[in-house]
């Protein structure tokens, strides 16, 4: 998130609860198109708990990482590689991955 002087800013849970964290929780699932009940699960987990995290960047157009994760999901969202134009997005369901990195094993199979 970019504070008022355009430089990004580190969220904590008080400041994703002040800034509505139900239309956080929306924004994510609309962005890895997620079923219906992740969400609800991560809503029953609690939006107070979701925490947002980044790094790089903050010119478009430019390296940027972040996070967003809750009791039940990560998202991860890498536009790190080829001068930052090339995006990966991972939703990671706690309750169903058995805890594997997707994005780094991608990152290590596939030549970027």
């Amino acid at each position: 998130v970019l504070g008022d002087d355009g430089r990004a800013e580190l969220l904590v849970e008080d400041d994703v609860a002040a800034l509505g964290a139900e239309r956080h929780l929306h924004g994510v699932g609309q962005t890895v198109h997620a079923a219906e009940d992740r969400l609800a699960r991560g809503r029953k987990a609690g939006v107070e708990k979701i925490t947002f995290a980044w790094a790089g960047d903050t010119e478009r157009g430019r390296k940027h990482y972040y996070r967003v994760q809750g009791p039940t999901f990560l998202v991860e969202y890498d536009n790190t590689q080829n001068d930052g134009n090339h995006i990966h997005a991972v939703w990671r369901d706690f309750n169903g991955d058995f805890g594997r990195d997707l994005l780094r094993e991608h990152l290590k199979s596939v030549a970027h």
